[in-house]
């Protein structure tokens, strides 16, 4: 299945990690897993903890961070692999 890019934001218990960003989301999100990749971005998000993706359509979901990807050429900004937990809705 292609990925789908998204404009996305994060966030966490205790509120918004990141106002806006892209995403890109494989599988088929609210039917089975789902996954993707997120940023470039400033924050440094953590592997472990949960954080709510919200993407620009309305729909969010739950994500786990698998793990911090590398920059390459004139790249800026943290970017990191994840895995959907539950369904985009």
């Amino acid at each position: 299945m292609a990925k789908e890019k998204h404009t996305c934001s994060i966030h966490d218990e205790n509120g918004i990690v990141v106002l806006e960003t892209t995403c890109f989301i494989e599988g088929i999100p609210g039917i089975t897993e789902w996954s993707g990749t997120v940023g470039p971005m400033d924050a440094d998000l953590e592997s472990g903890p949960t954080y709510r993706l919200r993407l620009a359509d309305g729909r969010d979901g739950l994500i786990v961070v698998v793990r911090k990807l590398r920059n390459w050429g004139d790249m800026t900004g943290n970017r990191f692999e994840f895995l959907g937990r539950g369904a985009l809705k």
